[in-house]
């Protein structure tokens, strides 16, 4: 009887598992719609636990805090669909690899532009409530590292063009990487698709088109 309890203990685990990850997620849902409908300020953890059917205290033991939540659902949106995988970091993954690889300068930007659109999408309404909320420190020191972390990751976009020779010359890696970071960003496509109705075909259209412009050697 014994060596049969034993036997099943790998499943009840696996099952207590996933019943953790889809809590997880079923909190993270709600946070997200909750911070998208009244911000950073007028979210309150009792709230999200009520959307998700779960009790504060589990919030707080998974996440530990609202900016901790906040955060973590940033990394969400950043990293879409591969996160639960392992890839951690998002230029491991497939977008950003298949962007670094293609050779030629106006297809590479296409790609980026399509994949990138993607993750501000994800992620827009989340840094605006974060964005928002300017009471508090904390979290505006969270969007400064994020908006640091998002400048870095598109130098290595502006290196790997300057280092394939690529990049019009004469154009300086600084001033390249804050004009990819400025038309590539969360507050130009809320603004954009918003008060203009653009569509994302559209947005990814003029991006790509505008940045091989700005920034592609002439032929």
């Amino acid at each position: 009887m014994a060596e049969h309890r034993k036997h099943r203990r790998p499943y009840r685990s696996e099952k207590r598992a996933e019943q953790a990850r889809e809590t997880r997620e079923r909190v993270l849902d709600s946070a997200a719609g909750l911070f998208a409908e009244k911000g950073y300020a007028g979210t309150a953890l009792r709230g999200v636990a009520e959307r998700a059917g779960v009790s504060p205290e589990t919030i707080y033991a998974t996440f530990g805090s609202k900016r901790a939540l906040l955060l973590e659902l940033i990394k969400r949106a950043v990293l879409g669909t591969e996160q639960q995988s392992e890839l951690t970091e998002v230029l491991e993954q497939e977008g950003p690899r298949r962007i670094r690889e293609e050779r030629d300068g106006g297809e590479r930007l296409i790609l980026f532009a399509e994949d990138v659109v993607l993750r501000i999408e994800r992620v827009e309404r989340l840094l605006e409530a974060a964005s928002c909320a300017r009471e508090e420190p904390e979290v505006q020191e969270l969007v400064g590292r994020l908006h640091r972390a998002r400048y870095d990751n598109l130098r290595t976009l502006v290196d790997g063009m300057q280092q394939d020779g690529i990049l019009r010359k004469g154009m300086d890696v600084e001033e390249a990487t804050e004009t990819v970071w400025a038309f590539a960003s969360p507050e130009l496509h809320l603004l954009v698709t918003e008060r203009l109705s653009w569509s994302r075909q559209r947005y990814v259209a003029w991006l790509a088109v505008t940045l091989k412009e700005l920034l592609l050697a002439r032929d």
